[in-house]
């Protein structure tokens, strides 16, 4: 796994954008770390049935976990009709001074 987490400090998402902390709101939800599951699941069978396909693999592996991330803060999303409390955002707030990661949606 640690080649997955080298490769996904490598290819972070950078995106032209309006808003001024959209990158750093991005790359911060996907290094705040977590079990990796999915990318660890697809590159244990690469690596245990075509161990070659290793390398080509790591992309996959990261648009899944990607998409794992952006499920795990569009959940969260219900929360913007709650009042603003560490209680109910699972997410460390991203900007300094904001109330947490609904200020980047």
């Amino acid at each position: 796994m640690e080649r997955f987490e080298e490769y996904l400090k490598e290819n972070l998402p950078k995106v032209d954008s309006f808003h001024p902390h959209y990158n750093s709101a991005i790359s911060q939800m996907l290094l705040a770390g977590g079990k990796r599951f999915r990318p660890m699941l697809l590159l244990s069978v690469v690596e245990a049935y075509e161990p070659l396909l290793f390398e080509s693999a790591l992309a996959p592996a990261l648009a899944l976990e990607f998409l794992h991330t952006y499920s795990l803060i569009h959940d969260d999303l219900p929360a913007m009709d709650m009042p603003l409390s560490e209680e109910v955002l699972r997410w460390p707030p991203f900007f300094p001074g904001k109330e947490g990661f609904l200020e980047g949606t």
